[in-house]
């Protein structure tokens, strides 16, 4: 097991090196037929306050290595956080008997090869060398909250928050493949209440980034999150009827998101989907592209390599419109007779499962402000609640609060609205405006549909 010194391995603690190898060995030598393994080390310290007095802190420092081995095409996981050798020896023995009496799946196993080095990405710049302690993750949710509070008709906080952490992956099998690679992340978030008594709205702003440098400052997003709540008072009720709903940036990518769950190998197999076997199908607009990049710097989620080895890359999932591939591991991949695209996603103690990294829909032509005068009516979301998303039938329900568009212009607030689709209808007539920005995994411009039902007073 070779852990050679280039990008993939210029994290690598050499301790970790050792003890993938040696759990490897270790699961040969008692039978197994292949293995592979993946440790991960993590740290994070967050601070919580509200009105200026703190309410919670939470440090945590940790490490855990997990083993998959294959007798043939029977499989088993084990993890431990105890890397004292004679733990080791029982995590993988006891791993080796139990793969000996699980029944076999005709589609698990390796990689067949290790991945192509023309293939590799530049540096991602996944790391940031910066590091927070206390005091600084203090001052940075105070210096938050303290601006929101400035403003006047803010009444109270309902808390603000700062955080840190940093992780490291390292990953081994018998195939000779080795590699590791490292992240940080840092976040700040708050929200607060505008008004008294009864007459109380709250909202929110939050931020997150891997490198320091890139975060909001914090007295950004206070200001912002106590504008948001002040937009938000004296909100009223609309009656129930059909109209345009225009999907804002800070939820747009929600709709990404169920197109990212319908294109998922395992729904594909599993026929979960209301996308089912719909490779070449019109989903969207032609104008309208969904593009996964994990390879993009500094993405929230970005990663060189996949779970179980392979090399993803920048690729279309919707072009023109039409939707040109699935999300896949190898065993989703397998089971449909296609090749992984790298979307494995492997927790310590679990078998891989396919994930989508980056996801973006690029920014359309129109401005937010053009496309509302193009409806002249209809509803600007900008909050999202409950759960009433089927991906097996398409049928979308949920609670909303935003804003009423009349005459092209934001109006008034609403509240207490539903809305409801079919999304295969709502994603047909999908108009993306031009104000795209990469705050998230999934990002997306504001949204446009042409029709959805309102659900009001």
């Amino acid at each position: 097991y070779s852990f050679e010194t280039d990008w993939r391995m210029q994290n690598t603690h050499p301790a970790f090196s050792s003890e993938l190898a040696y759990v490897l060995e270790r699961a040969q030598a008692q039978g197994a037929t292949a293995a592979d393994a993946i440790a991960v080390t993590s740290k994070s310290l967050s601070h919580r306050q509200r009105a200026g007095k703190p309410e919670l802190t939470e440090a945590a420092h940790g490490q855990s290595l997990g083993v998959r081995v294959f007798i043939g095409k029977q499989q088993t996981v084990l993890a431990t956080n105890d890397l004292r050798h004679e733990v080791l020896d029982t995590m993988v023995d006891n791993a080796v008997s139990a793969a000996k009496l699980l029944p076999e799946n005709p589609y698990c196993g390796l990689a067949e090869s290790l991945p192509d080095p023309a293939l590799m990405p530049p540096q991602l710049q996944l790391e940031d060398g910066t590091t927070m302690e206390l005091p600084q993750l203090v001052e940075l949710a105070a210096r938050a909250e303290d601006t929101a509070l400035a403003v006047a008709g803010i009444s109270n906080s309902e808390g603000a928050e700062a955080s840190y952490g940093h992780s490291t992956v390292h990953a081994a099998n018998t195939n000779g493949l080795a590699y590791s690679y490292a992240s940080t992340g840092f976040s700040i978030g708050l929200a607060v209440l505008a008004g008294e008594g009864e007459d109380m709205q709250n909202d929110y702003a939050e931020h997150s980034a891997l490198h320091f440098e890139d975060l909001d400052a914090p007295e950004l997003l206070g200001k912002r999150a106590a504008e948001r709540a002040l937009a938000n008072m004296h909100p009223r009720k609309i009656p129930t009827q059909q109209a345009a709903v225009m999907f804002s940036d800070r939820v747009s990518a929600s709709l990404l998101g169920h197109i990212a769950q319908a294109l998922n190998g395992r729904a594909q197999v599993e026929k979960t989907s209301f996308l089912h076997d719909s490779l070449g199908r019109q989903l969207l607009p032609r104008e309208i592209e969904v593009v996964e990049d994990p390879f993009q710097p500094r993405g929230l989620g970005s990663r060189p390599i996949d779970g179980e080895g392979i090399v993803g890359g920048r690729r279309k999932v919707i072009e023109n419109g039409c939707i040109t591939g699935y999300f896949l591991d190898l065993a989703s991949a397998r089971q449909l007779d296609m090749r992984s695209t790298g979307a494995a996603s492997r927790a310590v103690g679990g078998i891989p499962s396919p994930r989508a990294s980056n996801l973006y829909i690029p920014a359309g032509e129109k401005t937010e402000a053009e496309l509302m005068k193009d409806i002249g009516t209809g509803l600007y979301v900008t909050g999202l609640m409950g759960m009433g998303v089927n991906i097996v039938n398409g049928d979308y329900s949920q609670g909303a609060q935003g804003f009423w568009i009349e005459n092209g212009e934001i109006a008034y607030p609403v509240a207490e609205v539903t809305i409801a689709g079919k999304l295969a209808e709502m994603y047909a007539e999908l108009c993306a405006a031009s104000n795209l920005v990469f705050r998230r995994k999934f990002n997306a411009p504001s949204l446009l549909v042409a029709r959805m039902t309102i659900g009001g007073a």
